[in-house]
Formats: C-alpha cells, structure tokens, sequence
C-alpha cells in the first residue's frame, strides 16, 4: 500500500544540532490555530524519509 501524502504540504525537516528544524508550507487544517498540538509530515532534507512530528500548536507564531 502506498502512502498518501498531500501534494500542496512541502514542510522539509532540517538538522540543526540535536534537533530537527521544519520549514515549508502546510496545507489548511480545520481548528489547528487553537489546538495545543499538531501531528505534521515531514520530509528530512539529508535521508529523504519522510517522518511525523508532534509540534505544539503555537510553534509556528513564536
């Protein structure tokens, strides 16, 4: 079974030291501005592996 992915979602997951830095453009999310945390879907940039992150939900505005 292939995965199913969302072809307008490009968030890229970088190293940078011990962690892992997302950056790109995600798709719209029906109550993701008042949620405590988001499931998101990366690709890292070094092993092109797609991978899932628990962010909180004020990440992206800090």
């Amino acid at each position: 079974m292939a995965a199913v992915g969302n072809p307008r979602a490009t968030l890229t997951a970088t190293a940078t030291g011990d962690a892992l830095s997302l950056s790109g453009r995600g798709a719209f999310a029906t109550g993701c501005a008042v949620a405590d945390l988001l499931l998101v879907s990366a690709v890292r940039d070094d092993r092109e592996a797609r991978l899932v992150a628990v962010v909180r939900g004020d990440a992206a505005y800090s």
